[in-house]
């Protein structure tokens, strides 16, 4: 039993080593350094995480507007304070279906949605390949409900230059739900779209598991046929765990809807080498909708897995 307590880490900094520097940067306010970081990255490279973990700093707003007005030429500044005002404008919403949202939070998540989408446009329009900025568009245009043509307009924007836009993916996934106006059908063609692009070795096939899990979780609309949805799963679970695998911003993501997939099929045997690939890392979706604790759901189901 002691093996339950052990500590597992879901923080990006802890499961992506390299952005540790920029986490450091970034809360010493120092913007040369993160300036530094982003300007480093290799042209094509899906800055997504890298930008949700600076705009997930607690107290960071004031200092990202700071940056916008004083560095008025330099997208960046723009993109991670458009991200930063999605993470407050969803903590303002909260996570409950649109009947449990108040008229006051509605008003308030909006305003700030309509803040970062504007801050984000003015990124694709000097940055029309930044895939971040349109991965978080994705975001907005969700939250602000300008449906699912628009969705897929953004997503094909942010997957031009990116060969694994796996966030992106993801973000697209959640709009197709029935939750935000789409349907199971077309959750399940996307996600097979994406598990046929995705080369031994990716991660994509991945979103597979998401749009799997929210079928089994939507218990007004989650109609799947197991059979069809365990042979994706196979797929994508062979993919990312060919010998071609090579760590990238996602990786943990993937293999934890991989792994609460074949929990939720009781099938330890296909979980194992997820759970074997994560060690003491997870990430919080999905494991909280399993428990109230992410981190207690995804020890328990590791325990049952690995007996460790």
């Amino acid at each position: 039993m002691l093996s339950l307590i052990i500590p597992v880490r879901s923080a990006l900094h802890a499961v992506y080593p390299d952005l540790r520097p920029l986490r450091t940067a970034a809360k010493a306010r120092d913007w040369a350094a993160v300036s530094r970081y982003f300007d480093a990255l290799p042209p094509g490279f899906d800055a997504t995480t890298a930008v949700t973990m600076v705009s997930q700093i607690r107290g960071i707003g004031r200092w990202l507007q700071l940056m916008v007005d004083t560095h008025r030429e330099d997208p960046l500044p723009r993109l991670l304070l458009g991200a930063h005002l999605i993470i407050v404008g969803w903590k303002v919403r909260s996570s409950y279906r649109a009947q449990y949202v108040g008229r006051e939070q509605f008003a308030l998540f909006h305003e700030y949605l309509y803040r970062a989408d504007r801050l984000l446009s003015d990124v694709t329009a000097v940055q029309p390949g930044s895939t971040a900025a349109w991965t978080f568009r994705l975001d907005t245009a969700r939250g602000l409900g300008f449906g699912l043509p628009e969705a897929r307009r953004r997503y094909a924007k942010a997957a031009e230059s990116c060969a694994a836009p796996f966030a992106a993916q993801r973000k697209l996934v959640q709009q197709l739900c029935p939750k935000w106006g789409g349907d199971f059908k077309a959750v399940r063609e996307f996600t097979r779209e994406c598990l046929t692009q995705t080369p031994d070795g990716g991660i994509c096939g991945a979103v597979v598991g998401e749009g799997y899990l929210e079928a089994r979780f939507d218990y007004d609309h989650g109609h799947v046929n197991a059979a069809e949805i365990r042979e994706d799963l196979d797929v994508a679970s062979a993919r990312i765990l060919h010998a071609d695998f090579q760590p990238q911003h996602g990786w943990v993501a993937a293999h934890s809807l991989l792994a609460a997939s074949f929990v939720v099929q009781l099938d330890k045997d296909a979980a194992r080498p997820h759970f074997a690939a994560l060690g003491n890392t997870f990430s919080s979706y999905p494991w909280q909708m399993f428990d109230f604790s992410d981190a207690a759901a995804f020890r328990k189901a590791r325990y049952a897995a690995l007996g460790r």
